[in-house]
């Protein structure tokens, strides 16, 4: 495995991040929660990982 192979997943892992996030965000608008933090945190993990790695396999 290359740097570069890695680099075009972490860019992949970053996107589904940002997306993720401001979705949750918006929805978060229209549904209030008092524990936004904590849906940050755990929609900003499994987004990135899941973007990461369906990259990673997918070029396989």
């Amino acid at each position: 495995m290359k740097l570069d192979d890695l680099k075009e997943e972490f860019i992949s892992g970053v996107i589904s991040l940002v997306i993720s996030l401001v979705v949750t965000y918006g929805v978060s608008w229209v549904y209030p929660t008092f524990e936004l933090d904590w849906a940050l945190t755990a929609v900003g993990f499994a987004s990135f990982f899941s973007g990461f790695f369906s990259h990673y396999y997918a070029e396989k």
